[in-house]
């Protein structure tokens, strides 16, 4: 399960700021995909699973504590803003993963918490 909040703000450099807001949580393990649409068209695309084990911590049981996450973060306008990599994710089990993108006059911060139930 990922907990997840998405949260836009525009007019951040004339002193107006304008703020939009999106949580949810969602079960992502495997390979079902969610897609995550704010009312100003912002969009995450995502997807988890839990990283691999080395042979050599093989004799632990359980899933790994640590998850990947990947898939991509769009602009309102629907331009692609940030590409998140299973390479450049190791986010530990109740760790917080932050990504975001500053454009012009305006904000927008992914905030993803993995956790088991």
């Amino acid at each position: 399960m990922v907990n997840i909040s998405m949260i836009y703000k525009n007019g951040i450099d004339k002193n107006l700021v304008l703020e939009s807001e999106l949580h949810s949580i969602e079960e992502v393990w495997g390979k079902r995909k969610i897609q995550l649409t704010m009312k100003n068209g912002a969009r995450l695309n995502l997807r988890a699973g839990f990283w691999e084990r080395p042979v050599a911590q093989l004799e632990q049981v359980g899933p790994s504590s640590k998850i990947f996450l990947e898939g991509e973060l769009f602009k309102p306008n629907g331009e692609l803003a940030k590409q998140i990599e299973r390479r450049q994710t190791q986010v530990e089990i109740g760790e917080p993963f932050i990504i975001g993108y500053k454009g012009q006059s305006q904000l927008l911060e992914v905030t993803i918490k993995p956790y088991l139930e």
